[in-house]
């Protein structure tokens, strides 16, 4: 199975049963071209097309349904548990999940998540919000961690406003800061953390290479992009075999 990613136009055959296998073709709005991969999507590239192709390589932490809920069978983790007067969530991770190189997604990956925000705002995120609301985070254990909020919030509006918006993203291969670089804890300083998202940053404007960069090969969902063309950002995802 195969996805690509087209201009709008295209058009295919409509079935009313579920296939195994084939293509499928995903034409974008008028006006609008994949032309940004990757979860933090800079504000001339904030279009929802764009997020939803990449979503499909780097998973959200829970899985949006069509009607602003949540999936929990579908996400990454369990349902988040709430204290403290709402002031303070706890987050599990599912143990199945696992990148594409065969380790497991971690709360290291959370982190990394973090580390990358603080300097690469998301480009949907409102003033005071993700990460502003979260004074602290303390990573308990491989796959829990606990958010301390700045002020209580509804249980359900912050699971689907922000949390549903955390992106763990590959430390293992991500965390360095230059593409022949060693990886690994380079973005646990703030001045590291910079140099690393710059980095990582350059990489994700570097559209001529989004086919061959091993780091977009490194992925948790059900995509890994397969090829790439700048000129007419025609795009093709190939199914991830590893995917959970």
């Amino acid at each position: 199975m195969s996805l690509v990613i087209g201009s709008a136009g295209i058009s295919s055959a409509s079935h009313s049963k579920v296939r195994d296998g084939g293509t499928a073709v995903y034409a974008l709005r008028p006006g609008t071209a994949f032309n940004f991969l990757g979860p933090f999507n800079t504000v001339a590239n904030c279009e929802v097309d764009q997020y939803g192709a990449s979503g499909g390589s780097w998973r959200n932490l829970y899985y949006a349904t069509g009607d602003g809920g949540v999936d929990y069978k579908l996400s990454l983790a369990s349902a988040p548990r709430y204290k403290d007067g709402n002031t303070e969530v706890t987050v599990t991770l599912n143990h199945s999940y696992k990148w594409t190189t065969g380790t497991p997604v971690t709360t290291k990956d959370v982190r990394f998540f973090f580390q990358i925000l603080a300097n690469q705002p998301l480009c949907y995120a409102f003033a005071g919000l993700l990460p502003k609301d979260v004074t602290s985070i303390a990573y308990t254990s491989t796959y829990s961690f606990t958010l301390h909020l700045n002020h209580s919030y509804n249980p359900r509006w912050f699971t689907e406003n922000q949390l549903q918006w955390i992106t763990p993203i590959p430390a293992q291969a991500w965390d360095r800061t230059c593409a022949t670089c060693p990886v690994g804890n380079k973005a646990t300083t703030p001045a590291g953390a910079k140099t690393v998202t710059t980095f990582l940053m350059d990489q994700f404007r570097t559209s001529s290479s989004y086919s061959t960069n091993p780091l977009w090969k490194v992925v948790d969902g059900p995509w890994v992009i397969s090829s790439y063309n700048p000129v007419t950002k025609e795009t093709t995802f190939a199914r991830n075999t590893h995917y959970t």
